[in-house]
């Protein structure tokens, strides 16, 4: 288990129709297993502008190269040694937002 905390702020470049700096914090915590990650965070505004609404978001990847050593997880290319160079990293991800 990992804890996290995400600060999450944006500022337009012009001032155009009044549009502020709005942000959150996301405080949250990440399971991390062999083939599969899951993570859960809240959704904390930071900003007025951001409204006053806590929200939750949640999150599922598949390390599909771990899946699937024999197919999706084998190199893409290999040096002259046969040493992988880079490997495919697949990752399948599933948001769900509420607020």
């Amino acid at each position: 288990m990992t804890p996290l905390v995400e600060f999450r702020f944006t500022t337009p470049v012009t001032d155009r129709y009044g549009e502020k700096t709005i942000g959150t914090i996301n405080p949250g915590i990440i399971w991390s297993g062999q083939s599969m990650q899951f993570g859960v965070e809240a959704i904390i505004p930071a900003t007025k502008a951001r409204g006053k609404s806590v929200g939750v978001i949640a999150q599922l990847h598949f390390y599909l190269d771990d899946i699937f050593p024999q197919t999706i997880g084998r190199p893409l290319q290999a040096e002259p040694r046969g040493y992988p160079v880079g490997s495919a990293i697949g990752c399948c991800a599933c948001a769900v937002t509420a607020g």
